[in-house]
């Protein structure tokens, strides 16, 4: 069973590229329809023995084998590729920042997706793939947010690690006991005893440990100092913030009371990038174990925030775009 894909901007020769069990077919006409760029262009056939369930998808989607390829091509490439033409004259078309040098995006063709299998890596990989389908910045921050909150929790269910079960308890313990020490009178007595009855602790890691175990192990590959650990903090805090309040952005930096709104601008977007590559990453790498080697790049600009705080050549935190470039002509 063969579809038409369209918009799927690469560089591949003339050939068969097998991906997912099917095959990826480049003819001379793809090749002459890639140098147009314009409208819903034909630029490969995809085929497939037979049509299977999707897995990139919802349990009760009707979408198939077919989807998948074209929603993974579409995170590759950071723009919408479909075999319904109607869905690329529909889609935005903006600037585009592919994640694979598409040169050589045959090498990230995995021969399945199953790994995938599993709902919150299902629902990560989707909102990864999505996060290049809309041009507001408020709609991106959202899918990176949803997207590494999933694969934290994702890396550290399969990694098993919590708090221990006997350090959680003893602290409950300790915390109860002396609570019986603090000072209480009259009808107080009974506030405390409820109080005793409903403490708990999660043995459920913070998202800051989270991010720190994460990064740590999936990415720079050794232990962070306090401020990296830190700056992954401050990450956070303003992806958040920026996903739930953005106007009260501004109280999240530290030292930083008085930031315009162009400023905060350029901080949040720095933030849902960064946020965006270690989803991209970790998915690519970790999950399909793809050769980090194509991936570079991205992995060289998230070492070098966490290890410095510079994003893109700005210290993200620390200077405007102005300061930047002063910083550059001197330098010069």
């Amino acid at each position: 069973m063969k579809k038409n894909i369209f918009n799927f901007y690469h560089k591949l020769p003339i050939g068969r590229y097998p991906i997912d069990g099917g095959f990826l077919e480049i003819t001379s006409e793809h090749v002459e329809n890639l140098q147009k760029k314009e409208g819903a262009l034909e630029t490969a056939i995809l085929e497939f023995e037979e049509e299977k369930k999707g897995v990139f998808f919802f349990e009760n989607s009707s979408k198939t084998c077919f989807d998948d390829v074209c929603l993974y091509l579409s995170l590759l490439t950071d723009r919408k590729v479909s075999w319904n033409p109607k869905e690329i004259l529909l889609s935005f078309h903006g600037d585009c920042d592919p994640v694979a040098d598409i040169n050589f995006l045959h090498e990230c063709f995995p021969k399945s997706f199953d790994v995938f299998k599993t709902k919150s890596l299902v629902n990560a990989f989707w909102c990864a793939a999505n996060y290049c389908f809309y041009p507001a910045l408020e709609v991106k921050a959202y899918y990176a947010s949803s997207c590494i909150n999933k694969l934290y929790d994702y890396y550290c269910s399969e990694k098993e690690e919590r708090f221990p079960k006997g350090f959680i308890n003893r602290l409950i313990d300790y915390i109860k006991r002396s609570v019986d020490d603090f000072p209480v009178s009259g009808e107080e007595k009974k506030y405390l005893e409820d109080v005793k009855e409903r403490l708990d602790i999660k043995r459920d890691l913070s998202a800051v440990y989270k991010t720190e175990f994460f990064c740590s192990n999936c990415i720079m590959k050794r232990l962070l100092s306090d401020e990296e650990k830190n700056r992954l903090k401050l990450l956070n805090k303003v992806r958040n913030s920026f996903v739930h309040n953005a106007a009260n952005l501004v109280d999240k930096i530290p030292k930083k009371p008085n930031l315009t709104e162009d400023r905060i601008l350029d901080i949040s977007v720095a933030c849902v990038v960064i946020t965006k590559y270690m989803c991209d990453y970790f998915l690519l790498v970790n999950v399909l174990g793809l050769d980090e080697i194509l991936l570079s790049s991205m992995k060289r600009s998230i070492v070098q925030f966490v290890e410095s705080g510079e994003f893109n050549g700005v210290k993200v935190f620390e200077e405007s775009f102005e300061d930047f470039f002063k910083r550059k002509e001197i330098d010069c």
